[in-house]
């Protein structure tokens, strides 16, 4: 069956044209019976370069300096932990044109992240502070996992396992 992987950006409450595209896959996917999975802020080895945790890694590793604003809010969870949820959905037929969310279910600020790395690394980071966000982010950025957990699945991988994974695949890239 068709498995198609979408995006948390379909909640956010300003769409951009890559969430739109997004809610349409979804709208296609189910309506051929297909699955929807619809990841939070996926995290661990291989994430882009661009995205906020291995900016910060980069920063505290080599000293980049990086526009921060601590007080937003995501909803992360690891790859590994995706990969699971995919796994487990495609083996269950009675889940068929449905959508669901995978995440971890709980927020962390970007001030939370920046702890997290700082300490995993052992050295502070560059920041240079911003006062907004991008005109689509939300302040507070959660998923509710509660379907997909009801059929027996549930992340194991914590953000802190994630970012030490991420650190210490920095050097092999």
């Amino acid at each position: 069956g068709l498995i198609y992987i979408s995006s948390s950006s379909v909640l956010l409450p300003v769409q951009t044209d890559y969430s739109s595209a997004k809610k349409m896959g979804e709208i296609v996917c189910e309506s051929v019976g297909g699955i929807a999975i619809r990841p939070s802020s996926i995290t661990g080895v291989g994430e882009q370069k661009e995205h906020l945790i291995t900016k910060l890694i980069e920063s505290c590793l080599i000293g980049t300096e990086m526009p921060f604003i601590g007080e937003p809010t995501h909803d992360f969870i690891d790859v590994s932990d995706v990969v699971a949820a995919i796994i487990l959905l495609s083996h269950l037929p009675k889940v068929r044109g449905k959508t669901f969310n995978v995440s971890s279910g709980r927020t962390i600020s970007n001030e939370g992240v920046l702890d997290i790395v700082e300490r995993v690394v052992g050295s502070r980071a560059n920041l240079k502070p911003i006062e907004t966000l991008r005109e689509y982010d939300t302040t507070k950025w959660v998923v509710d996992n509660t379907t997909i957990k009801e059929l027996g699945w549930a992340p194991k991988y914590s953000l802190e396992d994630s970012i030490k994974d991420m650190v210490d695949d920095y050097g092999k890239i």
